[in-house]
């Protein structure tokens, strides 16, 4: 092979490189534009709903800080089993660790279902937060302690106002006409409503920051707060 050709062929080799680099920067570049674009539009989504949840409106029971950086918000149903266990097993580690400490700002909001008797529950709580804010956790907490069998109608506005005695400060007379009156259905209603447009199927569902969890166990939910703090 003469020089000639050696060269030639040196310089096609050099030019053919020369396109496989422009080519794995060109793709490189495409896929980092790719999922920049990615985490732009789930930043974006996140914040909306964040926005849509409405954590720091306070016409709805809050806990924590309304400063805080992280904000929870869970959707629960007073007929639900798990969210029974939630409320029993989970969320006092939440509200020591995360609540208490000023490291959350939490919501809480309802989805319906498993008949119209959990709506009178959701209903009925929201009653009770209307007569004062802070006693809206301690009769929530009653009347998961009180929760029946899901496939009974048990949270009759009779039952929900008798347990509202276990509940220090609140009016049981204002309470039952509030429930029979319906006074706070339209609140439940845009909750419920919420919950669908955002893909809330069962509960408890916990979003951290808009972001909506795969479970609702501590583990799960300490690592997205913890996350989030970071």
């Amino acid at each position: 092979m003469t020089q000639k050709n050696t060269r030639d062929n040196n310089t096609g080799q050099r030019v053919f490189i020369g396109i496989l680099i422009g080519l794995a920067v060109v793709v490189v570049g495409a896929v980092v534009w790719r999922n920049t674009q990615k985490t732009t539009r789930s930043v974006a989504s996140s914040k909306d709903v964040i926005n849509q949840l409405g954590v720091l409106d306070s016409g709805q029971p809050t806990l924590g800080s309304s400063s805080a950086k992280v904000q929870v918000v869970v959707f629960e149903n007073f007929k639900c089993p798990n969210c029974k266990n939630f409320e029993q097993n989970i969320f006092p580690k939440l509200k020591a660790n995360y609540i208490d400490t000023d490291k959350i700002f939490y919501g809480f909001r309802s989805l319906l279902f498993l008949g119209e008797d959990a709506t009178t529950a959701a209903e009925a709580a929201q009653c009770v937060f209307k007569q004062k804010a802070e006693l809206f956790w301690p009769y929530a907490e009653i009347v998961f302690r009180a929760q029946k069998d899901e496939n009974l109608a048990w949270a009759t506005p009779s039952y929900l106002t008798e347990i509202a005695e276990n509940v220090p400060g609140v009016n049981r007379e204002d309470l039952r006409k509030c429930i029979d009156d319906r006074s706070a259905r339209e609140v439940v209603a845009a909750d419920d409503a919420l919950a669908r447009r955002l893909g809330v199927t069962g509960t408890p569902t916990i979003f951290v920051n808009g972001l909506k969890l795969a479970s609702y166990d501590y583990d799960t939910v300490a690592r997205a707060i913890d996350a989030a703090l970071k």
